[in-house]
């Protein structure tokens, strides 16, 4: 299952990605739900706890060390998560109630094509 949210999470990060870049909500959407799947799987992952430390009997450590940094590393995954949906949410939303935003980051600076420099280019060519 991890092998599976982790190829999902390469299409989803380039989609959100170009809904970001052009502003396209929908493909910002698909981002937030794959968040909000990872942190259901986050979630799943706790039932694990109580097998947790049949995995380490040969270590010299106690299995309430071990229980609570496996739960301090799901619930820092969780948060981060977590956090990263409700942002993406946040800029879906935005997207959606103004839709008078510039369509790309260099709309209304006076910048036709930012590889190219200003309208007309940077001078007369000619002298």
């Amino acid at each position: 299952m991890q092998i599976f949210y982790n190829i999902m999470s390469l299409y989803m990060g380039m989609k959100g990605y170009t809904g970001v870049v052009l502003q396209i909500s929908a493909h910002v959407k698909y981002m937030m739900y794959y968040l909000l799947s990872y942190t259901v799987f986050l979630v799943v992952r706790l039932l694990q706890l109580s097998v947790i430390c049949d995995d380490f009997k040969d270590a010299k450590v106690k299995c309430a060390d071990i229980q609570t940094v496996f739960v301090m590393a799901q619930g820092t995954d969780f948060l981060l998560y977590s956090y990263f949906a409700f942002v993406a949410w946040s800029y879906v939303k935005k997207l959606e109630l103004n839709p008078d935003l510039p369509r790309f980051a260099f709309e209304g600076l006076g910048i036709d094509n930012p590889m190219f420099g200003p309208p007309g280019g940077f001078g007369d060519a000619s002298g």
